[in-house]
């Protein structure tokens, strides 16, 4: 609104559609992160702010999936510890949501910390 200049129509008024979709998350996880204390290895944004990260830590792979509300918080939404993962899911390129399995734990099992940076727009427009 502030570039706009000239006056307001309020009359001829035209309506225009614009598809837009959901792009990536609002924020994005910086590999400040940390899961047990160590640099995580993996990310993969799920969109909507949804993010997993991981750590592939000698044979096993542990993996906090969250929400990030903020650039240093974030709402738990799982965590998953695999001894018997797939080697696609030890590579950032071919980590998929499809390796977020093994032992299901609690919340406060595996101890982590989030850092992350604000992304630059959460819609794209629709080609």
């Amino acid at each position: 609104e502030v570039c706009f200049k000239g006056k307001d129509p309020k009359e001829n008024v035209v309506s225009i559609n614009v598809r837009t979709k959901k792009a990536s998350s609002q924020y994005a996880i910086t590999s400040s992160s940390t899961v047990n204390g160590k640099p995580v290895t993996v990310t993969l944004d799920l969109g909507d702010n949804v993010w997993i990260m991981g750590l592939l830590d000698g044979k096993h792979l542990t993996m906090i999936k969250l929400r990030l509300t903020g650039l240093r918080t974030a709402v738990w939404l799982g965590t998953q510890f695999d001894d018997g993962f797939s080697r696609q899911c030890m590579k950032q390129e071919t980590f998929t949501e499809t390796c977020f399995k093994g032992k299901d734990l609690e919340r406060n099992a595996i101890p982590f910390d989030v850092r992350s940076l604000q992304a630059t727009s959460t819609w794209a427009v629709d080609s």
